[in-house]
């Protein structure tokens, strides 16, 4: 087989039929068919890893990219969160202001108009 295997290279001036001799199923063959089938058998399995080394690295790829919008999302729902709360207490500490002074005027005003609300903020140093 190897005579064989020698001139197909030869003959091709491809050097994978000398490598090939290296497989055990190949070095076992005592007909030409049987080198084939064993190539053929050697570049599957060959394609194979290959093929489930690509798959792993995407997978891993697609992992890191979902984990990563899966993060942004839980941060952007978080944030918005906190903002709504600090942005709660800072009405609450406002309106702990005006009830202290005896403010109800400014109180009542600021509960029903926005622009008034946020010049108290500021006024107060609250923002």
């Amino acid at each position: 087989m190897q005579e064989v295997l020698d001139l197909m290279s030869a003959m091709t001036g491809d050097t994978i039929f000398e490598k090939s001799i290296e497989n055990t199923k190949i070095k076992e063959a005592h007909y030409m068919c049987d080198v084939i089938h064993a190539m053929i058998d050697e570049g599957v399995e060959r394609g194979i890893q290959e093929g489930l080394q690509m798959g792993i690295q995407k997978g891993k790829l697609e992992g890191i990219q979902e984990g990563i919008q899966k993060g942004k999302l839980e941060g952007i729902q978080e944030g918005i969160q906190k903002g709504k709360l600090e942005g709660a207490n800072i009405i609450i500490r406002l309106y702990e202001i005006l009830l202290n002074e005896g403010s109800m005027d400014k109180l009542k005003r600021a509960t029903k108009d926005e622009a008034y609300r946020y010049e108290l903020l500021k006024e107060y140093h609250l923002i």
